[in-house]
């Protein structure tokens, strides 16, 4: 077998001298692909700190739940249509799948961290998946050491030291602002990736909730509505 990527994909030796295929190669991808994206949907329900060590990853950012399923999906198809293409012996069809797989790793992907990385089972990190349940000890002890957002840790100043004052109005509705403007600023970068993704503008509210820490759809989708503008003019789309 020709040595491979570490994403799975095949060296140019692969093509070399333009030799026939009988589809062997592109099938055994597909299959790690598959085994990857199921491992990639068992990983779903671990927190982001398990996440990032249960596996070598390269450097990405983590997909949501519907890409990997999306993914999945698109897997099955692709794996049904080269069974049936390799069955009625359509060899020129897989040749040029194979071509495509090849080109598209050499020359056509961009290295925006976008991407679901290949998962193998042979350095899946079973400790972290039995742990994911249960916080290490000394993670527990040292966050609670730490001061937190709500609770910052202040010196005692005895049984009678005076009680904190309380935060004025005006101080207050500046931290509302700028929480609701993170918020903005969070939801405009999805649907800017989404729509680089090739969803639709209308399926975006729904989308973008299913995230974590996202607002509810009908929040998701006001704030779409006020920053609509900018959003189709970042994401290279043409105003309607």
């Amino acid at each position: 077998m020709s040595p491979t990527r570490p994403n799975g994909t095949q060296r140019p030796d692969a093509w070399r001298n333009g030799a026939p295929t009988d589809g062997q190669q592109l099938r055994l991808l597909l299959a790690r692909w598959q085994q990857s994206l199921e491992l990639h949907a068992r990983y779903a329900v671990l927190d982001d700190e398990h996440y990032q060590h249960v596996q070598p990853w390269p450097k990405h950012e983590r997909p949501a739940r519907w890409i990997i399923d999306l993914a999945r999906e698109r897997a099955a198809s692709l794996s049904r249509i080269v069974e049936q293409r390799t069955a009625e012996g359509d060899r020129t069809f897989i040749e040029a799948l194979e071509l495509m797989g090849f080109l598209a790793n050499l020359a056509g992907l961009q290295g925006n961290e976008r991407f679901i990385p290949l998962a193998a089972i042979e350095n899946e990190r079973r400790d972290v998946l039995t742990a994911r349940t249960r916080r290490p000890k000394r993670i527990e002890e040292k966050r609670a050491e730490e001061p937190t957002r709500e609770m910052p840790r202040v010196a005692s100043r005895g049984p009678t030291a005076p009680a904190r004052a309380a935060t004025p109005r005006n101080h207050a509705t500046t931290a509302r602002r700028a929480s609701q403007d993170e918020i903005d600023a969070r939801i405009v970068e999805d649907a800017i990736r989404l729509l680089g993704w090739g969803r639709q503008w209308h399926e975006l509210g729904d989308l973008i909730a299913r995230l974590a820490e996202r607002p509810a759809a009908a929040e998701v989708r006001r704030i779409l509505r006020e920053h609509r503008t900018g959003i189709e003019r970042k994401a290279g789309i043409t105003a309607r």
